[in-house]
């Protein structure tokens, strides 16, 4: 389990790490297609980002990369999907399945997400969350 190698390393030489994907804990996202939906708010879409893929990250970073990753995203099969870090905001199509993918670059600093997708028109709640990597 990498978690507590993670924890206990960054402990042990006194680095910081604290990753809160407060999405993870976000609701599911809609999987009915653009046609299928109405004028009801969509769900917010879900950041599939995995704590290992963060993991990548932090080490990137602590040693002097750039950050760069991609992101996953699932939303509505069609919507256009908008994720933005730290103000810098990125809009996509979801394609058939309702996958949409983001190529950003984090900061060795606390990194602030918002997300959020549209469908016909209407918009979803805007879910926001930050990536630590200070």
């Amino acid at each position: 389990m990498k978690r507590p190698a993670l924890i206990t390393t960054a402990v042990a030489l006194g680095l910081g790490l604290a990753l809160t994907p407060i999405a993870a804990n976000a609701a599911p996202a809609d999987t009915s297609s653009v046609s299928e939906v109405t004028s009801a708010a969509p769900h917010a879409p879900r950041d599939t980002t995995s704590y290992e893929q963060l993991e990548d990250v932090y080490y990137d970073l602590l040693f002097g990369g750039s950050g760069a990753t991609s992101i996953l995203v699932e939303a509505t099969p069609g919507a256009q999907v908008t994720y933005s870090v730290n103000g810098v905001a990125q809009t996509k199509q979801a394609d058939s399945r309702g996958r949409v993918s983001f190529d950003v670059t984090f900061e060795r600093a606390a990194n602030d997400i918002e997300l959020s997708q549209s469908v016909n028109g209407v918009s979803s709640a805007a879910t926001t969350y930050q990536y630590d990597f200070s």
